[in-house]
């Protein structure tokens, strides 16, 4: 944990990394027709602050609906594709940590700039598993959801036209 929270280059690397995949889910929803706002990426002073920033989301959508973006080194265009039996969600202390949970968590694909969404509904068949980060050499506990669960971006936009 030590070595990541020390590594404040590495840091803002991930933080801008993120936020441009946060665009690009962004984009793949107003495509459908929504109306997304993506947070606004604040580097913080210092990683240490990175808690008074755990309640954040990086979109919403329709004005009302948080939404999470994730981005995996992985190739895949959709539910059908996805090359593993579960799907990172969120840390386990992350998720926990948050006030205000989102309504889904978009996994972008790295590869082929497609995604797929885990909505929160899902969450009773989430489980935690033991993982280590080797970027940030860290072990730490993680939410994991079912492939089963997964939708598509038009099943989110489609759903978040109706709620």
């Amino acid at each position: 944990s030590e070595a990541w929270l020390a590594n404040e280059d590495l840091f803002v690397r991930e933080l801008r990394t993120g936020h441009d995949h946060a665009e690009h889910a962004a984009d793949l929803l107003r495509a459908h027709g929504l109306h997304v706002t993506v947070t606004p990426l604040e580097v913080r002073d210092h990683v240490g602050l990175r808690d008074a920033f755990r309640d954040e989301h990086d979109l919403t959508v329709q004005h009302r609906h948080r939404i999470e973006v994730k981005s995996r080194r992985l190739a895949f265009t959709g539910p059908d594709d996805y090359p593993y039996d579960t799907v990172f969600v969120y840390s386990l202390r992350g998720w926990q940590a948050k006030t205000h949970k989102p309504s889904a968590i978009i996994v972008v694909s790295q590869v082929t700039g497609s995604a797929v969404v885990v909505p929160r509904t899902s969450e009773p068949e989430w489980v935690v598993r033991r993982t280590g980060d080797a970027v940030r050499q860290i072990e730490y506990d993680v939410l994991e959801a079912p492939r089963r669960v997964l939708r598509t971006i038009s099943q989110l936009a489609e759903w978040a036209t109706r709620t």
